[in-house]
């Protein structure tokens, strides 16, 4: 039964240990991979422009000319595109408005719970 016991202890050790190897290896290998639909992908690569300071018309005019200059872009797809930047530009002169009136409500919202203006009476 002693002998028993010390194999079982080794089997676990031994786990342990294979764990502890592949745990290592996995951090060396560490990779993500993010799958989005191509209007996914569109939306984040013009917030990642307006983030590094360009202005979301100036991001939507990049985009724009990247696609239009492509040969690899069919004809179709670029007229799609034509199509979809008109509606980006113009809800994109909305976006700023529409930031500072939801920033304005969790302000409003915050200052309700710490009294002041808008306590019930």
């Amino acid at each position: 039964m002693h002998t028993a016991f010390l194999n079982q202890m080794a089997k676990k050790e031994l786990v342990r240990k294979e764990l502890n190897e592949l745990t290592e290896v996995l951090k060396g290998n560490h990779n993500c991979m993010v799958v989005m639909t191509s209007g996914e992908y569109l939306d984040f690569l013009l917030l990642m422009k307006v983030r590094s300071g360009m202005s979301f018309i100036q991001a939507v005019d990049w985009v724009s000319s990247l696609i239009l200059l492509s040969d690899e872009i069919s004809v179709n797809a670029k007229k799609s595109w034509n199509t979809y930047k008109d509606v980006l530009k113009s809800v994109g002169n909305y976006v700023p408005a529409v930031l500072d009136a939801v920033t304005l409500f969790v302000l409003a919202k915050e200052m309700k719970k710490g009294g002041g203006s808008f306590r019930e009476v």
